[in-house]
């Protein structure tokens, strides 16, 4: 079964319910809007996705410091000093946050100005991605490199050319989740890439443990990210 929460607690709750009424043999959390009790009320094997519930609830993501520590660094190797980050809410529980920490802390140890630009809770749409491109560049600092994930690198490329400014010889971008959308822009968008074959094997493989009654080795799983370089470094 898959249940969609669109981002409300009540909806999260209720499908939590319905689960639980119907017997399943285990739960994947792909959602973070409920606190640790509700879950573990539910009584039955659980697996998260990028969320760290304590030590009651495995949880597997990409090793999101690695991937906020890379990109930092090669937007430094590239000589930029100005760069935008553009994260999700922080209201939302997510481990994927901890990539935009240590990316704000590598530029800062490295003297880079690096400003942080928060998305609302339920800023998805193209058209907000769209906005929040533009919003870049009505700044009177000049940025010079911005880290974000890929769809919303896409509309940052976008919105550069639009206004003629070179990539990558005035703007470097990476872009974050290496999907088939860092392939379809121009440049090519670089972007660290995330293993999501390995993450659904560990994580099915996981969940299939624990509903048998074995016990796992750890209760947090990270796997490794890696630099897809593209024509928006140089």
């Amino acid at each position: 079964m898959l249940c969609d929460t669109i981002g409300e607690t009540d909806r999260e709750r209720e499908y939590l319910g319905m689960l639980r009424e119907n017997k399943v043999d285990g739960i994947i959390i792909g959602s973070h809007l409920l606190e640790t009790d509700d879950y573990l009320k539910a009584n039955l094997p659980i697996v998260s996705i990028d969320m760290d519930f304590g030590p009651e609830i495995i949880n597997i993501s990409s090793n999101h410091e690695k991937g906020g520590e890379i990109a930092a660094e090669t937007l430094i190797e590239n000589g930029c000093k100005n760069v935008v980050q553009i994260m999700g809410n922080r209201k939302v529980k997510t481990t994927s946050h901890r990539r935009h920490e240590v990316f704000q802390h590598v530029m800062e140890e490295n003297n880079c100005n690096c400003i942080t630009l928060e998305l609302e809770s339920r800023e998805f749409s193209t058209d907000a991605y769209r906005n929040i491109a533009n919003r870049l560049f009505c700044s009177e600092v000049k940025i010079d490199g911005v880290f974000a994930v890929d769809t919303i690198a896409a509309r940052v490329i976008q919105a550069a050319h639009e206004r003629g400014i070179n990539i990558p010889g005035e703007l470097k971008i990476i872009g974050y989740d290496g999907t088939d959308i860092a392939d379809l822009t121009y440049p090519k968008l670089t972007t660290i890439q995330q293993s999501y074959r390995d993450i659904s094997n560990s994580i099915v493989e996981t969940l299939c443990a624990i509903i048998d009654g074995e016990s796992p080795n750890a209760r947090n799983v990270y796997h490794d990210v890696t630099l897809i370089k593209g024509g928006t470094t140089l």
